[in-house]
């Protein structure tokens, strides 16, 4: 996925601006794409150029000029195209993944340290969208289909996350039982 197709897609619903499309990524809903500010920006004057959106000005008299984008018919085309283009599995990338293959290298306590902070970072974000009401978006869409759809991709991110918890807990309490089991034993001196 592209950060183009993401904002073609958020625009084929409605017009918005480069600021409410930053909110949108920046969304507690959002598990599968990231974007910053610069790059949004950067994305909408390059669809712009392609012909793929158009943009309007909305004065304001209290605040700044607004500017507004939405989808041309160009733009919905290839909108179209890219939905119904069959998705490779694309190999994991995960940071957090390649630091932890290597953690070996650490001391036992440093690697129980990693993993207790990993697990407490995943139980706040776990938090968080819960008590933020991450499925609040389910109650602006204009039919059960989106609802669905919108809701499965919600489990879906949320999903990741419990997995990895619980993946985490299960192996932070393996390590410690291996490390238990390693220690070496005190020998018991013979009384006389």
């Amino acid at each position: 996925m592209s950060i183009k197709h993401a904002i073609m897609s958020c625009l084929y619903k409605k017009p918005f601006s480069g600021y409410d499309l930053s909110k949108m990524f920046d969304g507690t809903g959002n598990f599968y794409w990231a974007a910053t500010h610069t790059q949004i920006y950067r994305t909408l004057s390059e669809l712009d150029s392609n012909g793929m959106i158009k943009s309007q000005t909305i004065e304001q008299e209290q605040s700044p000029n607004k500017k507004i984008y939405f989808l041309t018919k160009e733009g919905q085309t290839e909108l179209f195209k890219w939905l119904n283009t069959e998705m490779e599995v694309e190999p994991i990338r995960d940071k957090f993944q390649l630091q932890f293959s290597f953690q070996y290298y650490l001391s036992d306590q440093e690697i129980i340290n990693n993993m207790e902070t990993r697990i407490k970072k995943l139980e706040d974000r776990l938090s968080s969208l819960r008590s933020s009401g991450y499925y609040k978006d389910l109650k602006n869409v204009s039919s059960e289909k989106e609802r669905l759809l919108k809701y499965l991709s919600l489990e879906y991110g949320v999903g990741i996350y419990e997995y990895e918890l619980q993946w985490l807990k299960k192996g932070l309490s393996r390590f410690k039982e291996l490390v238990e089991n390693s220690a070496p034993k005190e020998v018991e001196k013979p009384i006389f």
